[in-house]
């Protein structure tokens, strides 16, 4: 039991916040958490979810969600993982080949999503390149050096 009164006061306002969540929400959400307890119960929880979801949601969610538990910075959070590692090994083998296709169709996806964006940037950027150069007519300027935006950085799970 926590001790702490704004501690209990925060563990019931996830509580009631997970109510009209699904399982696989809940899990989602609780493997992120910053309380110990919740990525435990995560850790526990992954092995029922794999029997319950689909390849899909086991090998693209599930799987990915308890290495990074397995890799925790808590240590009773990596042992705990570490009682569940078994079934999560045994089922990402035995669906290899399933994770390979969706892996391929993840960099595709990703792949595509970039293509779409550069090329959206690109023809944003066109017209507002020949803005740009009736403006610098105007003024008399002739620089014509593009600037280059770099990508966005894909942003990391801190735990």
């Amino acid at each position: 039991m926590i001790e702490d009164k704004a501690k209990q006061l925060e563990v019931k306002t996830l509580e009631n916040e997970e109510e009209d969540l699904s399982a696989l929400e809940i899990f989602c959400q609780r493997s992120l958490s910053v309380f110990i307890f919740q990525r435990v119960w995560a850790a526990k929880e992954v092995g029922r979810l794999l029997k319950s979801e689909s390849k899909e949601v086991g090998l693209g969610i599930l799987v990915p969600i308890a290495m990074q538990l397995a890799e925790d910075h808590e240590l009773f959070v990596r042992e705990t993982m570490a009682q569940e590692l078994l079934p999560v090994l045994q089922y990402y083998f035995e669906n290899k080949r399933h994770a390979e296709e969706i892996s391929k169709r993840v960099a595709a996806t990703k792949a595509e999503a970039q293509t779409s964006a550069l090329h959206s940037e690109s023809t944003s950027s066109t017209s507002s390149e020949s803005d740009e150069d009736a403006t610098a007519e105007e003024n008399g300027d002739d620089d014509d050096t593009a600037t280059e935006k770099p990508l966005p950085a894909v942003p990391k799970r801190n735990v």
